[in-house]
């Protein structure tokens, strides 16, 4: 991704570059090919890291999860079956694990900070509450001690 071609080539076209990421020591060289830009795959609040895009058939450990990602102008929610329908149609054999709209992706990674937030808000809340409860308890407890005098100013 960028990020990673920033870092290794500074001021440098990375694109033709020889590399190698891991693996046995006799394992051959990778090329890089392209450059993408980088991408928040796991949450919206976590800064993207290094990252490789290496297909499935190079990557030898990979553990073979794949994502398709299809782009609707009607109703996303509705094409699941569909798309399900379509993947089995060519291999009957693959998983579709989970079939979300963006909309549901970005719910969700925001959902941690959401929940953050309103616990924030609800000890604030009661900080607020217990606040006023003692300035209240102040306040009255000093009239309760100056209420003869208070009345002996008004009576004058």
């Amino acid at each position: 991704n960028e990020s990673l071609a920033k870092r290794k080539y500074p001021g440098q076209d990375p694109i033709g570059r020889r590399v190698r990421f891991g693996g046995p020591p006799n394992r051959p060289w990778d090329i890089i090919v392209g450059v993408v830009g980088d991408v928040k795959q796991t949450s919206l609040a976590v800064s993207q890291s290094d990252a490789v895009y290496v297909t499935t058939a190079q990557w030898l450990w990979a553990d073979g999860t794949q994502w398709l990602v299809v782009r609707t102008r009607g109703d996303a929610a509705a094409l699941g079956s569909a798309v399900q329908k379509a993947i089995w149609s060519v291999d009957k054999d693959q998983p579709v694990v989970r079939v979300a709209t963006m909309e549901d992706l970005l719910t969700a990674s925001a959902s941690q900070r959401r929940f953050a937030l309103i616990l924030f808000e609800a000890f604030a809340l009661a900080a607020l509450v217990l606040a006023a409860a003692g300035i209240y308890g102040v306040l009255s407890g000093s009239v309760a001690e100056r209420t003869r005098e208070i009345g002996v100013r008004l009576a004058l």
